[in-house]
């Protein structure tokens, strides 16, 4: 069905970051790891060479193969930027960026916290030693070197969590979304992460208890939006239009959420390096989520078909 395969793609994708986060909690990553990382990025590349190979095309595209007698017809682009269907753009567009937003600009900034902790604590451990430490014959104190390992260990942990979470998360949103109505799931999806958000960064701390565990709800709950918006988006707009209002509504996400990311950068530079107000602040985008699903039509009989 359409909610099951729109989970299993949502947890494939977080799969493969628990894997590469595994790999960063045996082998610390540096500056000048980016070799390595990068060619673990590009093996996706085999696996695209397998369903190329093995997976065949789908018999009612064959069937409308070389059918067309022109160049396209920008006919549903068109039309999607202009009236009636223009409301609806746009709120796809809102829908489609905010989870994104979320995600890249409020959820995976847990991780940079962690790491930003533990460089502070193993700091604060070197100066203590060096201050202990009796003073070498040329009077100059002897200052340990800092723990990377621990520091790897702590980013990849709260990477881990988030991940496993993120693919619990996207397996069942589909299932959810059929359960609960796709209004009110994203209404509660939103809810719940800003809730969980605000309460992670301005209650928590990445090197004590209980957080790891905070992390992995966080990472099950707003990644079930994954999940709701392959079968929401198709829904939201007429068939002549549906494949590129969706495409849309969820890639043009893409660029937003790059400005976003961006911004949340310059939050935290403005805000002296504080992870908690600026992850407090940047989670108020879940507060924006539970506006807009109230301006979304209720798409109950506009269902796609099973696959």
């Amino acid at each position: 069905s359409r909610p099951a395969l729109a989970g299993l793609l949502g947890a494939s994708a977080n799969f493969g970051i628990v894997l590469l986060s595994a790999i960063t909690w045996f082998v610390p990553v540096e500056a000048e790891s980016w070799r390595w990382v990068m060619l673990i990025g590009l093996s996706p590349v085999v696996l695209g060479l397998l369903v190329l190979a093995v997976v065949p095309e789908s018999p009612a595209w064959l069937r409308t193969r070389g059918q067309s007698t022109g160049p396209p017809q920008p006919g549903a682009l068109r039309s999607l930027f202009s009236p009636p269907l223009l409301p609806l753009t746009l709120i796809g567009i809102a829908l489609g960026t905010i989870p994104l937003l979320g995600g890249w600009g409020v959820t995976s900034w847990v991780i940079r916290w962690t790491e930003h902790e533990a460089q502070q604590r193993a700091d604060n451990v070197t100066a203590s030693d060096a201050a202990a430490a009796p003073l070498a014959p040329d009077a100059t104190a002897v200052k340990p070197p800092t723990d990377k390992s621990a520091i790897s260990k702590a980013r990849a942990m709260t990477a881990i969590m988030r991940a496993s979470g993120g693919a619990l998360g996207s397996l069942f949103g589909g299932w959810i979304a059929n359960l609960l109505g796709r209004r009110l799931t994203y209404f509660l999806i939103s809810l719940c992460s800003f809730g969980l958000s605000e309460f992670i960064y301005l209650r928590l701390h990445p090197l004590e208890f209980g957080f790891s565990a905070a992390v992995f709800m966080l990472g099950c709950v707003s990644t079930v939006f994954f999940g709701w918006l392959p079968l929401y988006l198709p829904e939201l707009f007429p068939t002549h239009a549906r494949a590129t209002g969706a495409g849309i509504s969820f890639n043009f996400g893409r660029i937003l959420t790059a400005a976003g990311v961006l911004g949340t950068g310059t939050i935290l530079a403005y805000l002296g390096g504080n992870f908690r107000y600026a992850g407090g602040l940047m989670s108020l985008i879940y507060a924006v989520g539970m506006l807009v699903i109230l301006l979304a039509p209720d798409t109950t009989k506009n269902r796609v078909g099973s696959v």
